[in-house]
């Protein structure tokens, strides 16, 4: 819930290839007031690669043990002098050392640019990404430590151990500079299809002689819808400059979940494990799906729009303050398949970001910050909204700090 891809919500629980990243980007600590809801530990922000009219001409081509191999192509020009194009490919195939364990990446990501070194720009890029892997979820423990086995052995059964992920994405950037000023539109969709299940062990039992296998399955698609639009210009005063940034974010996500229980024996059975042998510690049984009392069938779809203003002051020649205020709508429209149960619930907040920077030397900066952040009723992943919570608040999360950087030398820096 805390991914994003060029500053907008990149939020469905898949893995992530560095294929097509230019930089990634690690915030710490409550950042609402920039990314909206969640960010309570931080946000992790990829930087995509895109089309800006340098000559690229890149092939990389990897080959390791376990039959790992991987071909990875970055190529970019200018057409002409006011459009270029940027096309990133990957393949990667893995065995592993681990027994059945393989893995497959893909993926394509075209980028085109019009209006290059113009007062407007517009970046139009899409991307599709599928990683299919086995489930892996490695050996048990007992007696407080791991199990003592082959370090090959797999627990469960690889060959229906199984997760599928496809990201299909289009974005739209649209930037103009008004002599200092820039106006900046972002829009993005995406579109997740992930399916996970897995064959997996459980508790060894006290002589350590027999595991519990058990297994289950997820259905998860969502559709995110996005924009962005942020206004950044500068006020000049006699000793302070301001660096404004006004904004508004507009969104939707629709998203569809279904999860199976494993049952062992017969399709009618109503056993959820099986106890099997550590020497030997597969399913023997057959392994039957369907819906438990318990498993989750639900659709929920949330709207979110919110406005956001910044002022980050230069004041003097040693001091920043930088204050931000962001209002956010969140609604959701939670439906449980299973129960009919539709609940419609709509949270509202204010998230501040105020943080002061003094520079008492250039080596040595001193600061104070203070943020927040929340996460809605429906949780990380919009599924969890129930009668219960659905009269709660959303979790808050304040963070404030004070700290000093200060760089000793040239090779060493520090901070407290």
């Amino acid at each position: 819930g805390d991914f994003y891809t060029d500053g907008i919500r990149d939020d469905v629980q898949y893995y992530r290839d560095l294929y097509n990243v230019s930089q990634v980007e690690v915030l710490k600590g409550p950042n609402a007031m920039i990314f909206g809801r969640g960010g309570s530990g931080g946000v992790i922000n990829r930087a995509i690669k895109q089309a800006d009219g340098n000559t690229i001409k890149s092939l990389n081509i990897q080959a390791g043990s376990d039959s790992f191999y991987r071909a990875q192509a970055d190529f970019g020009q200018a057409i002409n002098d006011n459009t270029a194009y940027r096309l990133n490919a990957l393949f990667e195939n893995a065995d592993s050392f681990r027994d059945g364990v393989s893995s497959e990446l893909r993926g394509i990501a075209p980028s085109f640019a019009f209006g290059i070194g113009d007062n407007s720009r517009m970046v139009l890029s899409a991307e599709y990404f599928t990683d299919n892997r086995t489930v892996d979820r490695g050996i048990p423990s007992y007696l407080g430590k791991p199990l003592t086995t082959q370090r090959d052995t797999f627990f469960g059964d690889a060959d229906t151990s199984n997760a599928s992920t496809d990201v299909a994405s289009f974005d739209a950037l649209y930037e103009y500079d008004f002599d200092g000023a820039v106006l900046r539109n972002h829009f993005r969709i995406a579109d997740y299809d992930k399916f996970y299940q897995n064959v997996y062990p459980g508790a060894v039992n006290t002589d350590g002689t027999q595991v519990s296998i058990s297994a289950y399955n997820n259905d998860t698609d969502r559709q995110n819808i996005f924009n962005q639009t942020d206004f950044i210009f500068d006020i000049e005063q006699k000793n302070v400059t301001h660096r404004m940034l006004i904004g508004m974010e507009l969104g939707r996500q629709d998203t569809q979940n279904y999860r199976q229980t494993g049952y062992f024996g017969t399709p009618i059975s109503t056993i959820t494990s099986e106890m099997v042998s550590v020497d030997n510690p597969h399913s023997t049984l057959p392994i039957y799906y369907r819906q438990s009392a318990t498993d989750a069938d639900d659709s929920g779809i949330s709207k979110i729009a919110a406005l956001y203003v910044q002022d980050q002051m230069h004041i003097g020649e040693n001091w920043q303050l930088i204050a931000g205020l962001r209002y956010d709508y969140f609604n959701m429209d939670f439906t449980n398949k299973r129960t009919d149960l539709r609940i419609d619930q709509t949270d509202n907040t204010v998230s501040p970001r105020f943080g002061l920077i003094y520079e008492a030397t250039p080596e040595l900066n001193l600061y104070a910050s203070y943020s927040s952040a929340f996460v809605p009723r429906a949780g990380d992943q919009l599924t969890s909204l129930t009668l219960s919570n659905a009269n709660l608040d959303p979790e808050q999360f304040i963070n404030t700090e004070i700290g000093m950087k200060w760089q000793l030398s040239q090779g060493i820096f520090t901070t407290l």
